[in-house]
Parts: structure tokens; sequence; C-alpha cells
């Protein structure tokens, strides 16, 4: 899982290599991005610093 931002215990943000299943189910939690987009975000979250980032679920 590269660039895996963790939330709410086991569950986290992070990159994927199956991209073209981007947009389906996957699994019971994690949110999948692009490879690149998960790399960005992942930069700004250790820039701002993990304790001013909130996960919003909504469902």
């Amino acid at each position: 899982m590269p660039y895996a931002i963790f939330y709410d215990g086991n569950f986290a943000i992070h990159g994927t290599d199956q991209i073209g299943r981007l947009g389906t189910p996957a699994s019971s939690g994690c949110v999948r991005l692009h490879p690149e987009n998960a790399a960005v975000l992942y930069a700004m979250v250790e820039q701002a610093g993990k304790s001013n980032f909130a996960v919003r679920v909504i469902d």
C-alpha cells in the first residue's frame, strides 16, 4: 500500500497499482487513489502534520 495514511484503526487512504479498478468496491474500508494523487496527498499530510488531518467518511 504505497503512501498509506491510516485512519480509524486499520483503514487507510493509499495508492493502488490496480488503476483500472478505481471506482469499484475492493475492500471494507480503505480508500484507494491513483498513485500520483496518493503521493500528493501523503506529502500534504506529512507537511501539515497528521494531527492536523481528519478523515470524514460519508456513506
